[in-house]
């Protein structure tokens, strides 16, 4: 008797049994549970090495400012030509590289990423570290277009959510381990070290990819399209994102000058105050496995108000180091919980093909990161550092008063399509 199953669907102990096949067309590769884990957890490894690299720069800001003869304010502004750089070149990219198979384009954005971070440090001069950054932020903007659909694209629908969760423990090990050793690092063995350390395990990682990521056609992967495709919801979440990381990006990327010059932390104290606020955002990944699923519009309202009272605590409470070692804590929870709840998002309501969807929100994603680094730059030279974290509360109060009307906004196309 011939198999009522369609041709290529996962049978027994491979993905999507309990449900309808992976994909429309049903060419997705059959992958065992513990070969797509393991996938999930290496994208989440390479994930890591992506945020640490873009990290860098913020505990070592002085040092390498120093090191090449500028201000403080000079290396920031490489952040805003990082960002501008990640967000042109994402959807171009998406769109231009959306036939070539995932493992092949995965594997190559982190050798990209390790030949811009041994740019960076073996160029010499400011200019050698902004090409060396340039290089890094283009393969970051192919990366994360299309590192959420892959891992998803290996399991079924209902479980969305559990994976991006997973996948985003990654980005938070780097606020615990990445951004705190690199600092920790850069601080005792030059701030060279941490970029060539990152290389190579960049290198590493990627290689792995290649033979971990199964060969399938990009548009067969069972995230390859929204589940809940609403042009307006995305258009909402564009917008929220921007607000919110232009406000966040503001503080953050002068957080170490702020923490040392303003709140009072010792140097030799910001790595600890990094990994605890890290370690934060990793608990947010746990609670965003058990939660995401089933409330993925609540908890990008959760992750938003977090952060901004976060940061607003950490302004307001400026002369109390145990505050704002607390408040700043609630940040990387808050950062864990918006983070991979906008990406969750983003695969749920993207009106096309996913990976465009996700790589426009990677670009609205760092043109607000651009504009906050470039605004912040202009503070830390006129007003000062003081005032940043309040100025970054205000921003992403504002962000999530647009995200409450997303039902409204969202829910009328809704409502239009159902009495069309």
């Amino acid at each position: 008797m011939p198999s009522s199953q369609p041709p290529h669907a996962p049978t027994g102990s491979a993905l999507g049994t309990p449900l309808s096949p992976a994909t429309p067309t049903g060419r997705a590769p059959v992958v065992s549970l513990k070969r797509a884990w393991a996938t999930v957890a290496f994208l989440a490894f390479a994930a890591f090495i992506i945020v640490t690299g873009e990290a860098i720069p913020i505990g070592l800001l002085s040092h390498i400012a120093a090191d090449l003869h500028r201000t403080v304010g000079d290396v920031g502004r490489v952040a805003t030509v990082y960002a501008l750089v990640v967000a042109g070149a994402s959807v171009p990219l998406a769109h231009v590289t959306r036939r070539i198979p995932r493992r092949f384009l995965i594997t190559g954005a982190m050798l990209v990423h390790a030949m811009g971070l041994v740019v960076t440090v073996t160029v010499p001069g400011f200019w050698g570290f902004l090409v060396g950054r340039t290089f890094t932020a283009s393969s970051q903007g192919l990366f994360w277009a299309v590192v959420s659909a892959t891992a998803a694209g290996l399991f079924p629908t209902a479980m969305r959510g559990k994976v991006v969760a997973r996948l985003f423990i990654g980005p938070s090990v780097a606020g615990v381990i990445g951004l705190p050793s690199t600092t920790w690092l850069g601080q005792h063995a030059g701030w060279h070290a941490p970029f060539v350390v990152l290389a190579c395990l960049g290198t590493v990682v990627g290689a792995t990819l290649a033979l971990l990521i199964p060969h399938y056609r990009p548009a067969d992967g069972a995230a390859a399209r929204g589940s809940h495709p609403n042009m307006r919801g995305f258009i909402v979440v564009l917008a929220t994102t921007m607000i919110a990381v232009l406000g966040v990006t503001t503080s953050f990327t002068y957080v170490e000058p702020y923490l040392r010059d303003i709140a009072g932390f010792a140097d030799s104290s910001l790595p600890l105050l990094f990994t605890v606020s890290g370690l934060a955002g990793i608990v947010a990944s746990f609670v965003l496995a058990l939660t995401l699923d089933r409330a993925p519009r609540l908890m990008v309202g959760v992750g938003v108000a977090t952060v901004g009272t976060g940061w607003l605590g950490v302004g307001l409470f400026a002369s109390s180091k145990p505050a704002t070692a607390a408040f700043f804590c609630a940040v990387g929870l808050g950062m864990g919980l918006m983070v991979g709840s906008f990406a969750n998002r983003i695969l749920q309501v993207s009106p096309g093909a996913t990976d465009i969807g996700v790589a426009t929100h990677g670009g609205v994603y760092n043109l607000g990161t651009a504009i906050g680094t470039f605004l912040g730059a202009s503070l830390v030279g006129g007003a000062g550092l003081r005032h940043l974290p309040v100025l970054t509360a205000a921003f992403v109060g504002l962000a999530l008063v647009v995200w409450l009307l997303e039902p409204v906004i969202a829910g009328s196309a809704r409502r239009r399509r159902a009495t069309s």
